[in-house]
């Protein structure tokens, strides 16, 4: 898998797989695509490449995953994590969000924090591994199901 910064090439496969792991909380495509264009935001793709073709949409690539940070003076939010299903267990999402962590250091964010649904064991144990600890919990944060939701932060 190749990681890279998200292209507007990448926006109909991204907000396809926002509907497909978030679904009616997924973010739209003209969300996606102002992300792209906002200077405080960092958003990497995970891209399966495809030998020697390019995709009915111009893309190069199957889109496995993607992830987004804003950037507020030294301190990082993370956005959006979505990795497709059939690519979950695989180590991509771990690669993805390392990458993002490093290029977001280099941008001069030194902390960073999230939110996570509270059920959500397999992201929870993702976002461990890589240093987050549980700072505080946002009660019915999500709808559908109505959930709270893990802040966590490194």
């Amino acid at each position: 898998m190749l990681i890279r910064r998200m292209l507007p090439e990448d926006l109909d496969q991204a907000a396809e797989l926002e509907r497909l792991c978030f679904g009616k909380a997924a973010w739209s495509r003209q969300a996606l695509a102002d992300a792209l264009q906002d200077p405080n935001a960092l958003y990497l793709a995970g891209v399966e490449e495809m030998e020697g073709k390019e995709g009915a949409n111009g893309e190069s690539g199957r889109l496995n995953g993607y992830c987004g940070v804003w950037q507020s003076f030294d301190e990082g939010e993370i956005m959006n994590v979505a990795v497709r299903p059939d690519c979950r267990g695989r180590g991509f999402g771990k690669r993805l969000l390392k990458e993002l962590l490093s290029q977001a250091k280099e941008r001069g964010m030194d902390t960073f924090v999230l939110e996570v649904r509270k059920g959500n064991v397999p992201a929870i144990s993702l976002y461990t591994s890589l240093g987050f600890q549980t700072v505080g919990v946002r009660k019915g944060f999500y709808e559908a199901p109505r959930e709270d939701a893990l802040i966590m932060k490194i």
